[in-house]
């Protein structure tokens, strides 16, 4: 099936957790002053783009880790939506200029056994033990979409998938009933937090928080005072500006000296990305320019899909899969120093 179909049949068609706020001191200032234009695409990308797509029609960031002064980009290639999705393992020293040891797949989503048939990695990190982790949702032709894990001691691999879902949909009339995917994970100094889309329907979704302390067993973030869809867990984003018109996903989220850190998109226009901050990864303030990234931003005319944000301790990265249902590639908007001024 082409993305194109794809893409037409689905037109047609979170307070048990514990607090994993950072320590005062890991906050820039309670108020934090965001810039008007947080991003920018640096460079002359329109002519060449960061990253390519390569052997397939199409190309996202994937996950983006940076460990040990190293970006690690694991980019999900492929060339039928939904279809067999091949990752790759890149390096980057300025999240710019990229390299890889090997031009084979480290990994493909054939190799997970609740995929049909597809598999999208969008997050990771590594463990204190050295052992890297991957997080994916599956794209699947029919029944809902589930979060799944991945280990490896290289990021070149062999990577082992859990038998299970660490994630899955609600039930009955939840808020997240129909899909949970693209898991953003963040390591902390109390367990791991994971922020995710959570989806209703094609035209309803709301952004999730799910708490564990190894990374396999999740607890998501619920309020014991609501009932009906938010009975089983509840949201922490929901769309409640204009410009989202019921559509809060695809989060993309850091702890940084700034606090917590939000990317995500809002309505249906793929294009338009908001950007929101919050001192304890529940309560978000959202951008007073929201969306702070729309089409008429990118360095060439076309549409965004998957995108993977970055830290590397002084600069964000926001790399950004643009193109169109021929072909996609790979770009980066920046924003140099802190954003909290």
């Amino acid at each position: 099936m082409s993305r194109y179909v794809f893409i037409l049949t689905i037109l047609i068609g979170v307070w048990m957790s514990f607090d994993q706020s950072p320590p005062a001191s890991a906050l820039q200032q309670s108020n934090c002053n965001l810039p008007q234009t947080p991003f920018a695409f640096e460079g002359n990308q329109s002519e060449l783009p960061p990253l390519k797509r390569g052997n397939d029609l199409y190309t996202n960031p994937g996950a983006v880790i940076f460990h040990d002064g190293l970006f690690h980009m694991f980019r999900n290639n492929f060339t039928n939506w939904p279809g067999l999705i091949r990752v790759f393992h890149l390096t980057s020293t300025d999240g710019i200029t990229w390299s890889t040891k090997d031009e084979t797949p480290v990994f493909a989503s054939s190799e997970v056994s609740f995929a049909n048939p597809g598999a999208d990695v969008s997050s990771g990190y590594v463990a204190d033990d050295g052992t890297w982790v991957l997080y994916f949702h599956t794209v699947n032709f029919t029944g809902g979409s589930v979060i799944g894990r991945m280990t490896a001691d290289s990021p070149l691999g062999p990577w082992v998938v859990d038998e299970e879902p660490v994630l899955r949909p609600g039930s009955g009339s939840a808020w997240d009933r129909r899909n949970v995917v693209w898991p953003s994970v963040v390591q902390t100094d109390e367990g791991f937090v994971m922020f995710y889309g959570g989806e209703r329907s094609s035209r309803q979704s709301n952004i999730g928080r799910a708490t564990s302390t190894d990374g396999i067993n999740w607890i998501k973030h619920n309020d014991p005072n609501t009932d009906g869809a938010f009975e089983e867990s509840d949201p922490i984003a929901l769309p409640e500006e204009s410009w989202e018109g019921g559509i809060r996903n695809r989060p993309e989220v850091q702890l940084t000296p700034d606090g917590w850190v939000m990317v995500f998109q809002g309505g249906s226009k793929l294009n338009n990305r908001g950007l929101a901050v919050s001192q304890d990864g529940i309560v978000w303030t959202p951008h007073s320019n929201n969306p702070v990234l729309q089409g008429e931003d990118f360095p060439i005319t076309g549409t965004t899909w998957d995108t993977a944000l970055a830290f590397n301790g002084e600069d964000y990265f926001y790399f950004m899969e643009i193109g169109s249902l021929a072909f996609t590639d790979i770009f980066v908007a920046s924003h140099r120093g802190l954003l909290c001024r």
